[in-house]
């Protein structure tokens, strides 16, 4: 990548996409996407969700005045009837969760005839558009995480990582912080899965267990970004449909295309139902790829490069650093 030098970078930061059961994915959050990240034809699928959303949004505020009850209130009624039911079951003693599939027609009844013929031709882009998404992702700002197994004194040659997904080279620069590097004097290629002895040379700085540092290019000290090899079929082949969809909401956060459903009648403006944004509710379908979860907590490293964060939280800011 070439050095802009008319241009002020601002500080880049690391966002962790996942969760115990999808695993853990670190993203560079740059607050915009570059059009490598957005081709033409991609932005002609978003369009169409989002004329989708739109039609979505004016009919729901159309039946709350002929029905003369709140926007929030015909929202869910809409979004109910497009969602699964569940309902509990005593099972030997236990409490079991069953679900209940809504017959889909419930839905369209509620839908003009123009906005029933958006939602069925969406069927199958949406789809599409959320694994593009989550592909772009991985090809152009996944970074690769080396994360410290126990606590680390200052001046020591060696750490005990967890296994990488990939040999380190030598002269490889590992970033903890904007200003704190640990730079490897011996090739490491991973040969167990409960962890690795990586050797450096003398760290002037202490880590704690858990640290998480951010390989660097060969022979700089600028973030190796992305993983250009990654195609559509890997995500398909690879992915579970939960972190798509965790991926997709990256996606549509950094790109600033989540829709922004505003009641214009003033009543319950942005309001978020059942924990949700309203963006995510009115997702076109109740296809478990496109429910989207809502963001967790924020968190950043603390000034040893180790992470502190909010349990239970699905996104995570980790670290701020300067790009490049």
């Amino acid at each position: 990548m070439k050095l802009l030098p008319f241009v002020n970078k601002p500080l880049e930061e690391i966002e962790i996409v996942g969760n115990e059961n999808t695993g853990l994915l670190y993203l560079v959050k740059r607050h915009g996407v570059t059009p490598n990240e957005n081709p033409s034809d991609f932005q002609e699928q978003q369009k169409k969700q989002q004329k989708f959303l739109l039609k979505l949004t004016q009919r729901i505020k159309e039946l709350a005045r002929e029905e003369g009850v709140p926007v929030s209130e015909m929202r869910k009624r809409v979004m109910g009837a497009a969602a699964p039911e569940e309902k509990s079951a005593e099972k030997e003693g236990s409490t079991a969760v069953e679900v209940v599939d809504t017959d889909e027609q419930q839905m369209f009844d509620y839908l003009d005839e123009d906005t029933a013929e958006l939602l069925f031709n969406l069927q199958e882009d949406k789809a599409n558009l959320a694994i593009r998404a989550a592909t772009y992702m991985l090809q152009y700002r996944v970074v690769y995480p080396i994360v410290t197994l126990n606590n680390v004194v200052a001046g020591t040659k060696s750490l005990q990582i967890e296994s990488p997904q990939a040999p380190i080279a030598a002269h490889t620069s590992i970033r903890f912080s904007p200003s704190r590097f640990a730079e490897v004097v011996e090739m490491l290629v991973p040969t167990t899965d409960s962890g690795e002895t990586l050797r450096i040379d003398e760290l002037p700085f202490e880590l704690k267990e858990g640290a998480v540092g951010f390989l660097c290019q060969p022979g700089t000290r600028k973030l190796q970004v992305g993983y250009a090899d990654w195609e559509e079929q890997d995500t398909r082949d690879s992915l579970s449909e939960e972190m798509i969809a965790l991926l997709f909401n990256f996606y549509q956060k950094e790109a600033g295309i989540v829709a922004d459903f505003d009641d214009t009648d003033g009543e319950n403006s942005d309001e978020a139902v059942d924990g949700e944004e309203p963006g995510n509710l009115l997702s076109p379908s109740n296809e478990p790829l496109l429910t989207i979860p809502s963001t967790g907590e924020t968190s950043t490293t603390d000034s040893n490069g180790s992470e502190s964060e909010t349990s239970g939280s699905t996104t995570k800011t980790l670290e701020t650093s300067p790009v490049g």
